[in-house]
């Protein structure tokens, strides 16, 4: 038996037991709690707020400690709950939650720090909260108009066509190059995330206004933008997603007829108008049929029901002379992109 070598393995055992102990019998005794202001809150729209502790090293008896608030580190105050008031040098019991603590007039990110301690030990924590009263609240706003009655955009800035930018009524574009384009009240500062990837560094506003370029991925489809901002104090805003619909294909035109060619017989003619087009929900048309010196025209806008599915819509015209005559349709979608068909009509008597 080699005793060299168990009296080393003997002698590491013996180190690696006195090790663990000593780590253990520290983390036993030690104080750990957690702190937060307003239960986790980011900011306040008041000066009082809501102090909660909760003890995460439950061998150790809280109830044996006192508790002290602090929003410099030199002056602590504590919470007579007999009293129910807050009061400098006293020495608060434990308790989950600590009412009314007042952090100060002045708007901004406020630092609050808590003292625990008994005879043998003293932990110090903090939390950090903004406080901005409700009136001076940053928020966002649309800053596109759009015409009620046709759904599309009165400035056309940034590319946008129509939609008022959210999920199911998407800022429809033809380009991945457009524009953030928002009202930014109660604000300093806008940041953004486009294409789901990293935020950007924050860009000053100025009369409120945002209008920040960007670039969104080239395929079509939907795209997601995510916008936030800050007042002057540090306080941000919610985060406002704002939608994009690419869309840089025209529609598709197609013409059907029950018959071999399209024929007007007395003046008269039925044939089928099919529209195909994947992303917009509505596109306009014009039919024109050029009649000698003058051109005959019908307008409409078709309701895409069914995806990935042409729209049929019948079509009639009458009172057409004897001759060869051009219809042509054309077709705008929601981005405004364009395409055109024309068939010859033959009217017979």
């Amino acid at each position: 038996m080699n005793l060299k070598k168990y009296s080393s393995l003997f002698l590491a055992i013996i180190l690696l037991s006195t090790i663990l102990f000593t780590t253990v019998y520290a983390d036993d005794n030690k104080t750990n709690v957690g702190f937060e202001i307003n239960y986790g809150g980011e900011y306040s729209q008041y000066p009082q707020v809501t102090l909660c502790l909760e003890n995460l090293n439950k061998k150790i008896n809280v109830l044996n400690y006192k508790i002290q608030f602090s929003l410099d580190k030199k002056t602590w105050m504590g919470y007579n709950s007999t009293t129910q008031s807050w009061e400098e040098g006293y020495q608060s019991n434990y308790q989950p939650y600590y009412p009314n603590f007042n952090i100060g007039k002045g708007q901004g990110i406020k630092i609050v720090y808590v003292k625990i301690f008994n005879g043998n030990d003293e932990t110090i924590a903090s939390d950090t909260i903004n406080y901005s009263p409700e009136a001076i609240n940053p928020t966002i706003e649309p800053s596109i108009s759009i015409d009620p009655t046709t759904g599309e955009s009165v400035s056309n800035k940034g590319g946008i066509t129509r939609g008022n930018g959210s999920k199911k009524d998407p800022y429809v574009i033809r380009s991945n190059n457009t524009s953030i384009l928002l009202k930014a009240l109660n604000s300093s500062h806008v940041k953004y995330s486009v294409n789901t990837g990293s935020w950007s560094d924050w860009k000053e506003i100025k009369d409120e206004t945002i209008d920040v370029p960007i670039k969104l991925t080239q395929t079509e489809g939907l795209k997601r933008v995510l916008v936030k901002t800050k007042n002057r104090y540090g306080v941000e805003s919610r985060t406002k997603t704002i939608y994009y619909l690419i869309d840089s294909t025209p529609a598709n035109i197609d013409f059907s007829t029950k018959y071999h060619s399209f024929v007007a017989v007395e003046g008269n003619i039925d044939f089928d108008l099919e529209i195909y087009d994947n992303l917009s929900d509505t596109v306009d048309f014009t039919l024109e049929i050029y009649i000698y010196d003058q051109i005959v025209t019908k307008k409409g806008r078709i309701q895409m029901y069914v995806n990935n599915k042409p729209t049929t819509v019948p079509m009639s015209v009458e009172g057409l002379p004897s001759g060869n005559f051009i219809a042509k349709v054309i077709v705008k979608d929601g981005a405004n992109n364009v395409s055109e068909r024309k068939i010859t009509i033959n009217s017979i008597e």
